[in-house]
């Protein structure tokens, strides 16, 4: 029987999940020639905050993020979900690699 009870760490990475999709969103309408690219910018500044944000409140195990040890499945997810993160907001990166992104977050928080 799994628990209500949310914690601070799943709060956290489904905060990061939620706005880096938010992010994958603006970015795309900006690819399809329809988005504002200040909102692209400003989702993206969110996205990296609420990221950072969740690899703190990961610990230790957020460490994973900077080269540390992977402690666990959940540690191992965000760290990939950070440095898909970074892929989608640097200037090559894509809507795509902030929708896996997104989604690693969220696997992470239900981890």
């Amino acid at each position: 029987m799994q628990s209500c009870f949310v914690d601070e760490t799943e709060s956290a990475l489904r905060n990061a999940g939620k706005h880096t999709l938010r992010a994958e969103r603006e970015c795309r309408r900006w690819e399809e020639g329809e988005g504002d690219p200040d909102q692209v910018g400003l989702s993206a500044e969110l996205a990296v905050r609420a990221a950072q944000g969740a690899l703190t409140a990961l610990g230790d195990d957020g460490l994973a993020a900077a080269g540390g040890d992977h402690q666990s499945r959940r540690g191992r997810l965000a760290c990939a979900a950070w440095l898909l993160l970074l892929m989608g907001t640097d200037e090559e990166g894509t809507s795509d690699d902030l929708q896996q992104a997104g989604t690693l977050f969220l696997k992470a928080a239900d981890a």
